[in-house]
């Protein structure tokens, strides 16, 4: 981590005794951090090929206990969509705004299940 102890004492993310301080400020912090954008192709079951580009955050390890009881649930991976591209022959149409649209729930989560796979995979 390039965030030292001593630089993160003086912006305030740890407290007097050394322990961590997970408040927004840090959680967004180590989101961006932790950020990775990546893109792989999709089939649905009707044979049309997606194109999709996402950005994946790393989820936190949780603290299970610091010298005075206290912890850190961690917090979970996540994807988010940011482009989605129908690939037909030699040409790709954008349908990032309609994908939601278009494809069943089913379809979406299957995407989002495969994004989160890939990214863990890397």
């Amino acid at each position: 981590m390039s965030l030292t102890k001593r630089h993160a004492e003086k912006i305030g993310w740890f407290d007097a005794i050394g322990h961590h301080k997970y408040d927004e400020e840090y959680s967004e912090y180590m989101r961006q951090k932790n950020k990775v954008t990546m893109a792989f192709t999709f089939s649905t079951p009707g044979g049309a090929e997606l194109e999709i580009e996402f950005t994946y955050y790393e989820g936190e390890e949780p603290v299970n206990n610091y010298g005075d009881g206290s912890g850190y649930p961690g917090s979970p991976s996540e994807i988010e969509i940011d482009k989605v591209e129908w690939v037909k022959e030699n040409d790709s149409v954008d349908i990032t705004e309609l994908y939601e649209s278009l494809c069943s729930d089913s379809i979406i989560n299957q995407i989002k299940e495969k994004a989160l796979d890939y990214a863990e995979e890397r």
